[in-house]
């Protein structure tokens, strides 16, 4: 598994000690989402098929839902593009093969995967989780409405 930090490196670095992760820093992390996809890419084995991207900040995102959407990615042997849905709606985790490795890496900026796959053509089978596909912590609130506690500084 890569895990790719960006602000709060060592803190994470720290956190995942002992766990069975390469981490790899994404030193462009404030130029947006992109930026760490590509970082996650550049440390991909060639023997791999394909490449899980999951955000970090969705909480309620579970060990059975990765599974289920590895297990689907498995059965189609890697030549379709496996994602998350809430409710039918695209949401994330997402999947890709490696064929559309080198267009994601040439994304730039805040912007994620979905105008890839869209224009890929490739096949996309939608794995359900349920709300763990949309639900994301971008705020203080949400951070609290997912059971977790904002960070004091003293």
């Amino acid at each position: 598994m890569i895990v790719v930090t960006g602000h709060m490196a060592l803190e994470i670095r720290d956190a995942l000690s002992g766990f069975p992760v390469e981490i790899v820093h994404n030193a462009r992390y404030a130029s947006g989402l992109s930026s760490s996809i590509t970082a996650a890419l550049g440390a991909v084995p060639d023997k791999c098929s394909g490449i899980l991207i999951a955000l970090a900040d969705m909480p309620f995102v579970s060990a059975d839902d990765l599974s289920a959407m590895i297990e689907a990615f498995a059965r189609c042997d890697a030549s379709s593009v496996v994602r998350a849905t809430a409710l039918g709606e695209p949401g994330n985790p997402v999947i890709v093969p490696r064929a559309l490795f080198s267009e994601i890496a040439a994304l730039e900026g805040d912007r994620g995967a979905r105008h890839v796959i869209a224009a890929s053509g490739f096949p996309v089978i939608g794995v359900e989780i349920g709300r763990a596909a949309a639900y994301d912590v971008d705020t203080i609130e949400a951070l609290e409405m997912a059971g977790g506690k904002p960070q004091t500084t003293l």
